[in-house]
């Protein structure tokens, strides 16, 4: 609680220190985004948005990326927690993040990130799933699901035994 607390704290003292240190328009720019609520805040350089996380001591969950192997050349977008947590746990949320439209979001660059996810971080220690769905609304004929991190999307989720492509067809994802 205390935490959660210091957090909010610390977000509120950004937005009343640094004015305009934000973006209002969270549709393109570096961006994190909380997972529980979908509210994005965008900054205009990656300095800036490294600068916001570590005055708020927020660290990204999950790290979804455009482009195989974490480049973040082509875009990317953390998520964190807004309860100030800094690991999942599926007892208190089975969805500690989420997000079921990807057609809403954007990487920093700008480009859509609906069937555009390539590969993704989840950051150690974090005890996060990441279970990731073809379909807008957590739907899918075959949901992947992985605690580890995925260079690319074409070789690290598997159904049974067999590898199955979610790379450019991922619409939702939930963290939990």
């Amino acid at each position: 609680m205390r935490r959660s607390f210091l957090v909010v704290a610390a977000l509120m003292l950004l937005s009343v220190v640094v004015p305009g240190f934000a973006r209002a328009d969270a549709s393109i720019g570096y961006c994190v985004q909380v997972m529980e609520t979908g509210q994005a805040t965008c900054f205009d350089t990656e300095h800036e948005l490294t600068a916001f996380q570590e005055e708020a001591a927020l660290q990204p969950l999950v790290t979804m990326f455009r482009d195989a192997n974490y480049v973040g050349a082509g875009g990317y977008r953390n998520y964190v927690s807004a309860y100030g947590r800094d690991a999942c746990d599926s007892s208190k949320s089975t969805r500690e993040a989420s997000s079921g439209n990807l057609e809403l979001q954007r990487f920093n660059t700008g480009q859509i990130m609906n069937d555009q996810i390539s590969s993704f971080v989840i950051r150690s220690r974090t005890f996060c799933e990441v279970s990731i769905y073809e379909n807008a609304g957590f739907q899918s004929a075959i949901v992947g699901r992985t605690t580890q991190s995925c260079p690319h999307l074409d070789r690290c989720i598997y159904s049974g035994i067999f590898a199955v492509s979610f790379n450019d067809v991922v619409s939702s994802f939930g963290v939990s």
